[in-house]
Protein backbone atom coordinates (compact mmCIF):
# COMPACT_ATOMS: atom_id res chain seq x y z
CA UNK A 1 0.00 0.00 0.00
CA UNK A 2 2.76 2.04 0.63
CA UNK A 3 4.61 1.48 -2.41
CA UNK A 4 1.32 2.24 -4.09
CA UNK A 5 0.97 5.89 -2.33
CA UNK A 6 4.34 6.84 -3.13
CA UNK A 7 4.00 5.87 -6.94
CA UNK A 8 0.51 7.37 -6.93
CA UNK A 9 2.49 10.62 -5.41
CA UNK A 10 5.34 10.75 -8.04
CA UNK A 11 2.85 9.68 -11.16
CA UNK A 12 0.84 12.95 -9.83
CA UNK A 13 1.15 15.81 -12.21
CA UNK A 14 -2.52 17.80 -10.84
CA UNK A 15 0.38 19.99 -8.72
CA UNK A 16 4.01 21.74 -9.14
CA UNK A 17 6.48 19.50 -7.11
CA UNK A 18 9.47 21.41 -5.72
CA UNK A 19 10.82 18.27 -4.69
CA UNK A 20 11.09 17.18 -8.70
CA UNK A 21 12.45 20.91 -9.42
CA UNK A 22 15.32 19.99 -7.08
CA UNK A 23 16.57 16.34 -8.33
CA UNK A 24 16.40 17.70 -11.70
CA UNK A 25 18.58 20.86 -10.70
CA UNK A 26 20.89 18.33 -8.91
CA UNK A 27 21.21 15.97 -11.86
CA UNK A 28 21.70 18.84 -14.05
CA UNK A 29 24.53 20.20 -11.69
CA UNK A 30 26.40 17.33 -11.48
CA UNK A 31 25.86 16.35 -15.27
CA UNK A 32 27.55 19.89 -15.97
CA UNK A 33 30.43 19.92 -13.58
CA UNK A 34 31.48 16.55 -14.65
CA UNK A 35 32.07 17.13 -18.10
CA UNK A 36 35.86 17.41 -19.27
CA UNK A 37 34.40 20.25 -21.68
CA UNK A 38 33.17 22.45 -18.89
CA UNK A 39 35.83 22.33 -16.72
CA UNK A 40 38.84 22.95 -19.79
CA UNK A 41 36.40 25.90 -20.76
CA UNK A 42 35.71 27.29 -17.03
CA UNK A 43 40.09 26.94 -16.57
CA UNK A 44 40.84 28.64 -19.66
CA UNK A 45 38.12 31.62 -19.22
CA UNK A 46 39.79 32.26 -15.45
CA UNK A 47 43.34 32.33 -16.88
CA UNK A 48 41.73 34.94 -19.74
CA UNK A 49 39.85 37.10 -17.44
CA UNK A 50 43.45 36.86 -15.32
CA UNK A 51 45.58 37.97 -17.95
CA UNK A 52 42.74 40.74 -19.26
CA UNK A 53 44.14 42.81 -16.38
CA UNK A 54 47.98 41.52 -15.52
CA UNK A 55 49.26 40.81 -18.67
CA UNK A 56 48.72 44.76 -19.88
CA UNK A 57 50.19 46.18 -16.58
CA UNK A 58 53.27 43.60 -16.43
CA UNK A 59 53.95 44.32 -20.21
CA UNK A 60 53.52 48.14 -19.76
CA UNK A 61 56.12 47.91 -16.62
CA UNK A 62 59.18 45.79 -18.59
CA UNK A 63 58.85 48.52 -21.33
CA UNK A 64 62.20 49.73 -22.04
CA UNK A 65 63.46 53.60 -21.76
CA UNK A 66 63.85 55.06 -25.48
CA UNK A 67 67.55 55.77 -26.08
CA UNK A 68 68.04 59.26 -27.10
CA UNK A 69 72.09 59.94 -28.73
CA UNK A 70 72.96 63.04 -27.62
CA UNK A 71 75.93 64.79 -28.72
CA UNK A 72 77.60 67.68 -26.38
CA UNK A 73 74.06 67.90 -24.89
CA UNK A 74 74.34 70.55 -21.46
CA UNK A 75 72.89 69.82 -18.65
CA UNK A 76 69.54 72.37 -19.16
CA UNK A 77 68.90 70.55 -22.74
CA UNK A 78 69.02 67.27 -20.93
CA UNK A 79 66.67 68.44 -18.45
CA UNK A 80 63.89 69.82 -21.04
CA UNK A 81 64.43 66.76 -23.04
CA UNK A 82 63.59 64.45 -19.53
CA UNK A 83 60.82 66.84 -18.42
CA UNK A 84 59.09 66.88 -22.24
CA UNK A 85 59.38 62.77 -22.08
CA UNK A 86 57.62 62.58 -18.80
CA UNK A 87 54.64 64.58 -20.22
CA UNK A 88 54.44 62.51 -23.25
CA UNK A 89 54.54 59.24 -20.64
CA UNK A 90 57.63 57.91 -22.30
CA UNK A 91 60.81 57.24 -20.06
CA UNK A 92 63.85 57.92 -21.91
CA UNK A 93 67.83 57.15 -21.78
CA UNK A 94 70.68 59.36 -23.07
CA UNK A 95 73.34 57.84 -25.33
CA UNK A 96 76.35 59.78 -25.19
CA UNK A 97 78.17 60.48 -28.98
CA UNK A 98 81.19 62.84 -29.70
CA UNK A 99 81.00 62.05 -33.22
CA UNK A 100 78.08 63.86 -35.39
CA UNK A 101 78.42 61.29 -38.17
CA UNK A 102 78.03 58.71 -36.19
CA UNK A 103 75.16 59.81 -34.26
CA UNK A 104 73.81 60.37 -37.90
CA UNK A 105 74.40 56.95 -39.19
CA UNK A 106 72.85 55.58 -36.36
CA UNK A 107 69.54 57.31 -36.38
CA UNK A 108 69.75 56.29 -40.34
CA UNK A 109 70.03 52.52 -39.64
CA UNK A 110 67.34 52.33 -36.69
CA UNK A 111 69.79 51.68 -33.98
CA UNK A 112 68.10 55.18 -32.18
CA UNK A 113 64.60 56.40 -32.91
CA UNK A 114 66.28 60.12 -32.32
CA UNK A 115 69.25 61.72 -32.14
CA UNK A 116 70.29 65.13 -30.89
CA UNK A 117 72.97 67.79 -31.79
CA UNK A 118 73.95 70.89 -29.22
CA UNK A 119 72.57 73.60 -29.99
CA UNK A 120 69.21 72.93 -32.32
CA UNK A 121 69.68 70.04 -34.22
CA UNK A 122 67.89 66.70 -34.64
CA UNK A 123 68.33 63.78 -36.19
CA UNK A 124 64.81 62.17 -36.93
CA UNK A 125 64.58 58.65 -39.29
CA UNK A 126 60.77 58.86 -41.01
CA UNK A 127 60.73 55.82 -42.01
CA UNK A 128 61.14 54.26 -38.44
CA UNK A 129 60.11 57.13 -36.07
CA UNK A 130 56.42 57.26 -34.68
CA UNK A 131 54.14 60.28 -34.51
CA UNK A 132 55.49 60.41 -30.15
CA UNK A 133 58.82 60.77 -31.90
CA UNK A 134 58.21 64.00 -33.72
CA UNK A 135 56.09 65.36 -30.96
CA UNK A 136 59.07 64.80 -28.86
CA UNK A 137 61.29 66.39 -31.07
CA UNK A 138 59.52 68.87 -32.01
CA UNK A 139 58.75 69.98 -28.50
CA UNK A 140 61.75 70.17 -26.90
CA UNK A 141 63.23 71.82 -30.15
CA UNK A 142 60.50 74.71 -29.16
CA UNK A 143 61.46 75.04 -25.47
CA UNK A 144 65.13 75.08 -26.04
CA UNK A 145 64.80 77.55 -28.60
CA UNK A 146 62.69 79.91 -26.44
CA UNK A 147 65.07 79.42 -23.31
CA UNK A 148 67.88 80.74 -25.65
CA UNK A 149 65.79 83.50 -26.88
CA UNK A 150 65.13 84.56 -23.19
CA UNK A 151 68.50 84.22 -22.05
CA UNK A 152 69.74 86.63 -24.62
CA UNK A 153 67.74 89.36 -22.68
CA UNK A 154 70.23 88.54 -20.00
CA UNK A 155 67.00 88.28 -17.51
CA UNK A 156 67.80 88.19 -13.70
CA UNK A 157 67.31 84.81 -11.77
CA UNK A 158 64.09 85.50 -10.32
CA UNK A 159 62.76 86.14 -14.23
CA UNK A 160 64.45 83.42 -15.81
CA UNK A 161 62.58 80.82 -13.16
CA UNK A 162 59.46 82.51 -13.91
CA UNK A 163 59.66 82.18 -17.46
CA UNK A 164 60.73 78.22 -17.22
CA UNK A 165 58.39 77.39 -14.10
CA UNK A 166 55.24 79.34 -14.77
CA UNK A 167 52.69 79.26 -12.35
CA UNK A 168 49.39 78.61 -14.43
CA UNK A 169 46.12 80.21 -14.14
CA UNK A 170 42.85 79.73 -12.47
CA UNK A 171 40.56 77.24 -14.74
CA UNK A 172 36.92 76.97 -13.73
CA UNK A 173 35.15 74.07 -14.46
CA UNK A 174 31.40 75.57 -15.28
CA UNK A 175 29.80 72.49 -16.38
CA UNK A 176 27.05 70.92 -14.32
CA UNK A 177 28.90 67.99 -12.27
CA UNK A 178 27.36 64.65 -12.52
CA UNK A 179 28.06 62.77 -9.21
CA UNK A 180 28.28 59.52 -10.77
CA UNK A 181 29.94 60.17 -13.88
CA UNK A 182 33.21 58.59 -12.47
CA UNK A 183 33.61 55.62 -14.00
CA UNK A 184 35.98 55.03 -17.38
CA UNK A 185 34.58 53.68 -20.32
CA UNK A 186 36.31 50.91 -21.00
CA UNK A 187 35.19 49.72 -17.47
CA UNK A 188 31.42 49.87 -18.73
CA UNK A 189 32.95 48.54 -21.84
CA UNK A 190 34.39 45.59 -20.21
CA UNK A 191 31.77 44.80 -18.45
CA UNK A 192 29.16 44.89 -21.23
CA UNK A 193 31.36 42.29 -23.30
CA UNK A 194 30.94 40.38 -20.38
CA UNK A 195 27.63 40.56 -20.00
CA UNK A 196 26.71 39.89 -23.59
CA UNK A 197 29.25 37.02 -23.69
CA UNK A 198 28.24 35.09 -20.37
CA UNK A 199 24.36 35.54 -21.21
CA UNK A 200 24.59 34.68 -24.73
CA UNK A 201 26.54 30.98 -23.06
CA UNK A 202 24.41 30.32 -20.84
CA UNK A 203 21.40 30.62 -22.40
CA UNK A 204 23.25 28.22 -25.38
CA UNK A 205 23.89 25.99 -22.24
CA UNK A 206 19.64 25.56 -21.55
CA UNK A 207 18.99 24.89 -25.43
CA UNK A 208 21.35 22.15 -26.24
CA UNK A 209 20.40 20.67 -22.96
CA UNK A 210 16.98 20.43 -23.83
CA UNK A 211 18.02 19.58 -27.41
CA UNK A 212 19.52 16.89 -26.56
CA UNK A 213 17.34 15.28 -24.27
CA UNK A 214 14.66 15.66 -26.81
CA UNK A 215 16.82 14.62 -29.81
CA UNK A 216 18.07 11.24 -27.78
CA UNK A 217 14.48 10.37 -26.62
CA UNK A 218 15.96 11.19 -22.63
CA UNK A 219 13.15 13.49 -22.68
CA UNK A 220 10.08 10.85 -22.76
CA UNK A 221 11.29 8.87 -19.65
CA UNK A 222 11.93 12.14 -17.88
CA UNK A 223 8.26 13.35 -18.48
CA UNK A 224 7.25 9.86 -17.90
CA UNK A 225 7.39 10.69 -13.92
CA UNK A 226 7.71 15.27 -14.09
CA UNK A 227 5.52 17.89 -15.63
CA UNK A 228 7.20 19.67 -18.16
CA UNK A 229 6.74 22.45 -16.35
CA UNK A 230 9.09 20.73 -13.24
CA UNK A 231 11.88 19.64 -15.83
CA UNK A 232 12.15 22.99 -17.62
CA UNK A 233 12.53 24.95 -14.27
CA UNK A 234 15.09 22.30 -12.80
CA UNK A 235 16.88 22.22 -15.73
CA UNK A 236 17.15 26.22 -15.49
CA UNK A 237 18.16 26.10 -11.69
CA UNK A 238 20.75 23.54 -12.43
CA UNK A 239 22.15 25.79 -14.91
CA UNK A 240 21.76 28.72 -13.19
CA UNK A 241 23.74 27.40 -10.19
CA UNK A 242 26.43 26.10 -12.64
CA UNK A 243 26.57 29.76 -14.01
CA UNK A 244 26.95 31.64 -10.96
CA UNK A 245 29.85 29.53 -10.20
CA UNK A 246 31.43 30.01 -13.24
CA UNK A 247 31.00 33.83 -13.43
CA UNK A 248 32.23 33.57 -9.85
CA UNK A 249 35.36 32.28 -11.16
CA UNK A 250 35.87 34.59 -13.59
CA UNK A 251 34.83 37.90 -11.31
CA UNK A 252 37.59 36.19 -8.72
CA UNK A 253 40.11 36.09 -11.42
CA UNK A 254 39.24 39.53 -12.22
CA UNK A 255 39.83 40.93 -8.84
CA UNK A 256 42.87 38.59 -8.37
CA UNK A 257 44.50 40.54 -11.42
CA UNK A 258 43.92 43.87 -9.83
CA UNK A 259 44.95 43.26 -6.65
CA UNK A 260 48.41 41.76 -8.12
CA UNK A 261 48.75 45.10 -9.93
CA UNK A 262 48.39 47.24 -6.80
CA UNK A 263 44.94 48.07 -7.52
CA UNK A 264 41.54 47.06 -5.71
CA UNK A 265 38.01 46.12 -8.03
CA UNK A 266 36.33 49.09 -5.74
CA UNK A 267 39.18 51.69 -6.81
CA UNK A 268 38.80 50.86 -10.32
CA UNK A 269 35.22 49.64 -10.87
CA UNK A 270 32.57 52.45 -9.59
CA UNK A 271 29.80 51.34 -6.78
CA UNK A 272 26.92 51.79 -9.34
CA UNK A 273 28.23 49.01 -12.13
CA UNK A 274 29.04 46.96 -8.86
CA UNK A 275 25.82 46.69 -7.50
CA UNK A 276 23.57 47.33 -10.79
CA UNK A 277 25.73 44.53 -13.04
CA UNK A 278 25.54 41.86 -10.96
CA UNK A 279 21.22 42.21 -10.68
CA UNK A 280 20.79 42.61 -13.94
CA UNK A 281 22.68 39.46 -14.57
CA UNK A 282 19.95 37.54 -12.76
CA UNK A 283 17.24 39.20 -14.33
CA UNK A 284 19.41 38.49 -17.68
CA UNK A 285 19.67 35.14 -17.23
CA UNK A 286 16.32 34.77 -15.64
CA UNK A 287 14.83 36.16 -19.22
CA UNK A 288 16.51 34.58 -21.91
CA UNK A 289 17.30 31.18 -20.20
CA UNK A 290 13.27 30.53 -20.17
CA UNK A 291 13.39 31.53 -23.75
CA UNK A 292 16.33 29.54 -24.67
CA UNK A 293 14.75 26.47 -23.52
CA UNK A 294 11.51 27.20 -25.45
CA UNK A 295 13.67 27.16 -28.39
CA UNK A 296 15.23 24.08 -28.26
CA UNK A 297 12.16 22.19 -27.39
CA UNK A 298 10.49 23.23 -30.99
CA UNK A 299 13.91 21.30 -32.52
CA UNK A 300 14.96 17.90 -32.62
CA UNK A 301 18.40 18.79 -34.37
CA UNK A 302 21.66 20.95 -32.91
CA UNK A 303 22.03 21.84 -36.23
CA UNK A 304 18.33 24.32 -36.43
CA UNK A 305 19.57 25.62 -32.74
CA UNK A 306 21.00 28.71 -34.22
CA UNK A 307 18.55 30.00 -36.90
CA UNK A 308 15.70 28.92 -34.16
CA UNK A 309 17.41 30.85 -31.63
CA UNK A 310 17.80 34.05 -33.61
CA UNK A 311 14.64 35.53 -32.75
CA UNK A 312 15.98 35.57 -29.50
CA UNK A 313 19.42 37.03 -30.22
CA UNK A 314 17.93 39.79 -32.13
CA UNK A 315 17.71 41.96 -28.62
CA UNK A 316 20.82 41.11 -27.26
CA UNK A 317 22.58 42.68 -30.24
CA UNK A 318 20.82 45.74 -30.04
CA UNK A 319 21.16 46.38 -26.23
CA UNK A 320 25.23 45.57 -27.02
CA UNK A 321 25.24 47.61 -30.29
CA UNK A 322 23.21 50.49 -28.41
CA UNK A 323 25.11 50.54 -25.50
CA UNK A 324 28.58 51.03 -27.42
CA UNK A 325 26.98 54.33 -29.11
CA UNK A 326 25.70 55.35 -25.38
CA UNK A 327 29.15 55.13 -24.08
CA UNK A 328 30.84 56.54 -26.83
CA UNK A 329 28.59 59.66 -26.20
CA UNK A 330 29.11 62.37 -23.86
CA UNK A 331 25.78 63.20 -23.70
CA UNK A 332 22.69 61.17 -22.59
CA UNK A 333 20.23 61.01 -25.53
CA UNK A 334 16.51 60.68 -25.10
CA UNK A 335 16.27 57.93 -27.58
CA UNK A 336 18.70 55.38 -25.79
CA UNK A 337 16.74 56.13 -22.08
CA UNK A 338 14.13 55.14 -23.90
CA UNK A 339 15.37 51.69 -25.40
CA UNK A 340 16.86 51.31 -21.90
CA UNK A 341 13.40 50.17 -20.57
CA UNK A 342 12.84 47.72 -23.26
CA UNK A 343 12.94 44.28 -21.62
CA UNK A 344 15.93 42.04 -23.10
CA UNK A 345 17.35 45.23 -23.91
CA UNK A 346 18.09 46.56 -20.42
CA UNK A 347 20.36 44.03 -19.29
CA UNK A 348 22.99 45.18 -21.43
CA UNK A 349 21.92 49.66 -21.81
CA UNK A 350 20.92 49.85 -18.20
CA UNK A 351 23.77 49.43 -15.97
CA UNK A 352 26.31 50.95 -18.28
CA UNK A 353 24.35 53.83 -18.27
CA UNK A 354 23.66 54.26 -15.17
CA UNK A 355 27.53 54.24 -14.21
CA UNK A 356 28.26 57.06 -16.58
CA UNK A 357 25.70 59.01 -15.08
CA UNK A 358 23.12 59.25 -17.92
CA UNK A 359 20.16 57.80 -16.00
CA UNK A 360 19.07 58.11 -12.44
CA UNK A 361 18.82 55.63 -9.91
CA UNK A 362 14.75 56.13 -9.91
CA UNK A 363 14.81 55.38 -13.59
CA UNK A 364 16.83 52.44 -13.03
CA UNK A 365 14.27 51.02 -10.16
CA UNK A 366 12.31 51.49 -13.49
CA UNK A 367 13.81 49.43 -15.85
CA UNK A 368 13.87 46.64 -13.11
CA UNK A 369 10.39 46.75 -12.73
CA UNK A 370 9.61 46.31 -16.15
CA UNK A 371 12.24 43.71 -16.57
CA UNK A 372 10.61 41.78 -13.69
CA UNK A 373 7.21 41.90 -15.35
CA UNK A 374 8.75 40.85 -18.56
CA UNK A 375 10.03 37.88 -17.37
CA UNK A 376 7.33 36.66 -15.21
CA UNK A 377 5.41 36.57 -18.72
CA UNK A 378 7.80 35.55 -21.24
CA UNK A 379 8.33 32.54 -18.27
CA UNK A 380 4.57 31.40 -18.55
CA UNK A 381 5.19 31.79 -22.53
CA UNK A 382 7.78 29.38 -22.30
CA UNK A 383 6.29 26.92 -19.86
CA UNK A 384 3.58 26.58 -22.54
CA UNK A 385 5.58 26.32 -25.74
CA UNK A 386 8.21 23.97 -24.08
CA UNK A 387 4.98 21.60 -22.76
CA UNK A 388 3.71 21.82 -26.11
CA UNK A 389 6.55 20.79 -28.23
CA UNK A 390 9.00 19.05 -26.22
CA UNK A 391 7.57 15.52 -27.12
CA UNK A 392 6.96 16.50 -31.10
CA UNK A 393 9.63 14.75 -32.61
CA UNK A 394 10.89 15.27 -36.34
CA UNK A 395 10.54 18.38 -38.30
CA UNK A 396 10.82 22.00 -36.87
CA UNK A 397 7.87 23.03 -34.24
CA UNK A 398 6.46 25.98 -35.74
CA UNK A 399 4.59 29.11 -34.34
CA UNK A 400 1.24 27.84 -35.86
CA UNK A 401 1.35 24.28 -34.50
CA UNK A 402 1.66 25.80 -31.41
CA UNK A 403 -1.13 28.50 -31.48
CA UNK A 404 -3.50 25.17 -32.72
CA UNK A 405 -1.96 23.11 -29.92
CA UNK A 406 -2.70 25.21 -27.11
CA UNK A 407 -6.67 26.17 -28.57
CA UNK A 408 -6.66 22.80 -28.39
CA UNK A 409 -5.91 22.19 -24.76
CA UNK A 410 -7.06 25.35 -23.26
Amino acid sequence: MEAEKESAAINDKSSFSYSNVFLVAQREVKQRLSTKAFRVATIITVIAAFAYVFVPHALASKSKPLPIGVEGASKLSSEIMTSVATELGQSISFVQYTDQSKLANDVRSGKLKLGYEAPDTYFVNTSSATDLIHQFAITTSTRLSQISATEALKPTSQQLDAILNPVPGKIIDVAKASPTNKLPAKDSLFELVLMYVLLGQYGAWVMLGVIEEKSTRVVEVLLSTLRPIELLTGKIAGIAVVAILHAAGVIAALCIGLFAIGSSPTATVGAALIVSAPIYFILGFAFYSTLFGAVGSMVSRTEDAQAASFPIVIPMLVGYIVSIVSLSSSTPHLWIKLVALVPGVSPFLAPPLLASGQISFPYFLATIAISLVATVLASKVAARVYEISILQIGARVNLKTIRRAARTTS
